[in-house]
């Protein structure tokens, strides 16, 4: 393993959002929030942030609007995000996010975007340890991730560069994101 860079010098690198993008289960929440702790930037985690908008939780969204009403929020923070203030942040989007072209745009375009990558066997095996992915219910979950990779995966691609996460520990991933950031 290589030596970790110097936060402070990974800190200075920096000078607009990163923003992790990735299928659902792929760590975005979780490292997002190691990111942002680690160099003291703020964090947006916009699942949470439409929830709280919303007075709902993403289940009661998509119950009560439909995936469309829910990617219309989703639309409407990451362009919240992404378009207001300059400067460093760490922000975590839902997997689908990317399906929109004008989020798209804005996240591969405007940021420093990582695809937290992993094989559509490792969402499988995570995703069926919840029940609360509205996109999961009712239906053959390994068949429908299959499709989702299938559309998602190359437009993930478009990302300034891929961590793949397969392995499920945190610490090497987070290595592996300061190792890219420092080659900046």
């Amino acid at each position: 393993m290589s030596t970790p860079p110097d936060i402070n010098i990974v800190r200075q690198k920096i000078d607009r959002p990163i923003v992790l993008v990735g299928m659902m289960a792929a760590g975005k929440s979780r490292l997002g929030r190691e990111l942002s702790k680690t160099l003291k930037l703020p964090f947006f985690d916009t699942d949470k942030r439409i929830e709280e908008e919303a007075d709902r939780t993403i289940a009661g969204i998509f119950e009560a609007e439909g995936e469309q009403g829910f990617r219309d929020r989703e639309a409407r923070m990451i362009a919240h995000d992404l378009s207001g203030q300059p400067g460093a942040r760490v922000v975590s989007t839902g997997g689908g996010a990317i399906l929109r072209p004008e989020s798209a745009d804005l996240i591969f375009g405007k940021t420093i975007s990582i695809w937290l990558r992993a094989s559509v066997e490792t969402i499988i095996e995570r995703t069926s340890r919840r029940t609360d992915r509205p996109l999961l219910k009712n239906v053959d979950q390994a068949k429908v991730l299959r499709e989702m990779a299938e559309r998602r995966y190359p437009i993930y691609e478009r990302a300034t560069f891929a961590i793949d996460t397969d392995h499920g520990d945190s610490g090497i991933t987070l290595d592996a994101i300061l190792q890219k950031l420092n080659s900046l």
